[in-house]
């Protein structure tokens, strides 16, 4: 009999999910609110409205006390307006104390309003795209209306003059439509980049213009990463795009080297900025730390296609003469690794510097000053968002697959009709290839016939001419009592299934993903345990003893489905909860978060990360690969990550709350619960 254990409810999963990003998000957060309602109570002296300040500061403190609460309760969507509109009535107001209030000062304190109004709110939204696993670019979640509210508001109290008062209220409907353009057209917030990069450089004579140039392109990128949520937020993997729209491999290059080039003259565009500031080079050190963790994560990409150019020149490059699995596996193997201990180092660093920024401002006596240091922040900010937009190309650009699937049905039509469609209908939404989906159930199949099939299904190449990143195979059907799939001549085994794959898969370094819906069919996942030399994973059912009454009637396939489907996510029905276990040798797929529960073979060589570049790159380099690779041994990251390893120890002794999880990077998991 199949046990009934318990499943996660919505709320347990968005609990337990937080990860390093969110950690630090939420620590700017409280520190940028605190300090600005340090700042404004502490400017404010003198001035009449020093009451009113003082309401808006005890305000501003309960907000990043209940920071928690805004991310928990994500339905009440006036809570985050009240969030940005408080920012953007404090900035603004910051900096009409004594900034003498011309074109260039305005504009630029409406962008640091719209900017970290912006970033809070969507910070917001993308923890919750992590949870659910979708999002939706709208106008509601995207643009910060409350930011708006908020500067009109300080117009209004500061501005005695009601001309002023119109042309600051017809500057900020300007704005908010230039907002409204960025957020939707990416090609425009390009335009509007590099023509004001060229105004800073060649037609102006300021030399301070350094600062309003980082300013511009700080909120060009910030008002461009909804869209990219919103290409990507479904994990839409690049593969399938290029795929659907009959890209060539060049474009993928191309894109993931814009990225990085792009990206690395922002950096400097900063540091450059921090030259304009002498006030500004105490803060050097935790700048240029967090460049060299960036440029240490990034190294080993360009090495590899610079190495890839070299040898091969651009046709290597334009028809990708490595499988593209290599390449993702590799990166995405690095990715997490890197991430892991960057994401720690600049949890600390982050507090660090914000701390220091506000300490430092205060002692200077000056808005301005403590406005640069602000701006200068928003760097830090920037970076934490450069993290989460790396973990977000990582899935999308580097860890991007696609499959090939087959379906084996054995049982009766009239009962598997309702799920076989089921199937067919969420592996299309994930852009998986079907192995002839018509003859999805099979009745009294040969031996023969069936491996026939599967050889036919193994041997399946792209458009392109290579194999498939992974092969999905799913089984429902009848078995013996050593799990073997009975036919009818003959039984089927798993020595046969990997001799098939063996023979023509091996060598191309694809990956085999396995479903089993059917009785005994955990006596496959022993023998899966000891394979070392493929890349294999495998989910099914269990058996144990204590089976709970009314389990058996409970569908395996229909309640893994429930669990996966993201727009089915709140309908988990309570008494479909199955004891699944899955088991893994795909070192390439280890998660973030410490588990015991997947078995990852360390003989697969041919699918390490360092064998990998041993084979591409030249020998002189890969020692660099390595120390890049294996960045989070130090002594540093251990240090740095002891609050994670004190959970990892605290939750050893409380019930796991969570299934374990494997992603097998298809918009799809493998769990060892639900």
């Amino acid at each position: 009999m199949d046990a009934t254990v318990p499943l996660l409810s919505h709320k347990e999963k968005m609990k337990f999910r937080w990860t390093a990003i969110d950690r630090i998000q939420l620590l700017s957060e409280i520190f940028f609110i605190s300090g600005a309602t340090v700042a404004l109570v502490y400017f404010a002296s003198g001035h009449a409205e020093r009451r009113y300040l003082l309401l808006v500061a005890i305000f501003g403190i309960l907000l990043s006390l209940t920071s928690t609460v805004y991310r928990s309760v994500r339905v009440h969507l006036w809570y985050g307006m009240l969030v940005d509109a408080w920012v953007g009535f404090a900035l603004t107001f910051l900096s009409e104390v004594s900034v003498e209030a011309d074109i260039s000062n305005r504009l630029l304190t409406i962008e640091q309003s719209l900017l970290f109004g912006g970033f809070m709110m969507r910070a917001v939204c993308e923890y919750i795209a992590a949870v659910d696993g979708q999002f939706s670019a709208n106008f509601q979640h995207n643009v910060p209306w409350g930011s708006f509210l908020g500067i009109l508001l300080s117009f209004s109290l500061v501005v005695d003059d009601s001309l002023s008062v119109l042309i600051h209220l017809l500057r900020a409907m300007l704005y908010i439509l230039l907002a409204l353009m960025l957020t939707l057209k990416v090609s425009f917030a390009l335009i509007l980049f590099l023509v004001t990069v060229i105004h800073d450089f060649v037609c102006s004579s300021k030399k301070d213009d350094w600062f309003l140039m980082f300013q511009y392109g700080l909120i060009t990128w910030i008002y461009i990463r909804p869209l990219m949520q919103f290409l990507f937020g479904r994990r839409r993997q690049f593969q399938c795009w290029l795929s659907v729209f009959h890209l060539k491999a060049l474009h993928y290059n191309l894109i993931y080297i814009f990225y990085i080039l792009l990206t690395i003259f922002y950096i400097a565009s900063h540091l450059l900025a921090a030259v304009k500031h002498p006030q500004l080079t105490l803060l050097w050190p935790v700048f240029m730390f967090i460049l060299i963790m960036w440029l240490l994560i990034h190294f080993p990409y360009w090495i590899f296609f610079l190495s890839m150019f070299r040898r091969f020149g651009m046709e290597s490059v334009q028809n990708c003469t490595q499988p593209i699995c290599e390449q993702t596996r590799a990166r995405l193997h690095l990715m997490n690794n890197c991430l892991r201990a960057y994401g720690t180092v600049v949890f600390w660093l982050s507090g660090c510097a914000m701390l220091s920024s506000l300490f430092l401002s205060l002692c200077l006596y000056s808005v301005i000053t403590l406005f640069s240091f602000y701006s200068f922040l928003s760097v830090i900010i920037f970076e934490l968002a450069i993290v989460d937009l790396s973990r977000l190309l990582s899935n999308s650009l580097g860890g991007s697959c696609i499959a090939h699937a087959l379906f084996i049905v054995q049982n009766e039509e009239d009962k598997m009709e309702t799920v076989g469609n089921r199937l067919l209908q969420f592996f299309k939404k994930r852009m998986l290839h079907f192995h002839r989906p018509r003859n999805l159930f099979r009745h009294d199949m040969e031996k023969t016939d069936l491996l026939y099939e599967i050889n036919s299904f193994f041997t399946c190449t792209t458009e392109d001419g290579l194999q498939y990143d992974s092969y999905f195979f799913y089984y429902n059907g009848p078995t013996d009592v050593q799990g073997n799939w009975q036919l009818k001549d003959d039984v089927f085994t798993l020595d046969d299934l990997l001799t098939c794959w063996r023979a023509n898969i091996l060598k191309s370094n694809s990956r085999l993903l396995i479903m089993i819906d059917a009785e005994n069919a955990e006596c496959w996942l022993k023998e899966v345990e000891k394979i070392e030399q493929d890349a294999i994973a495998l989910q099914t059912r269990v058996q144990v003893a204590d089976a709970e009454p009314g389990s058996a009637d409970v569908d395996f396939t229909s309640s893994w489905l429930n669990y996966n489907d993201s727009e089915a996510v709140d309908e988990y029905p309570t008494k479909c909860r199955r004891a699944a276990s899955c088991i893994s040798v795909l070192p390439s797929f280890e998660q973030s978060f410490a588990s015991s529960t997947f078995k990852f073979s360390n003989s697969v060589k041919f699918l390490e990360t360092v064998s990998f570049w041993k084979k591409t790159l030249p020998d002189r380099m890969v020692g660099l690969v390595d120390a890049a690779t294996h960045l989070n041994s130090g002594i540093a990251f251990l240090c740095c990550n002891w609050p994670t390893r004190w959970r990892y120890f605290k939750s050893r002794f409380k019930v796991i709350l969570r299934p374990n999880i494997l992603d097998t990077d298809h918009d799809f998991v493998f769990c060892n619960s639900f």
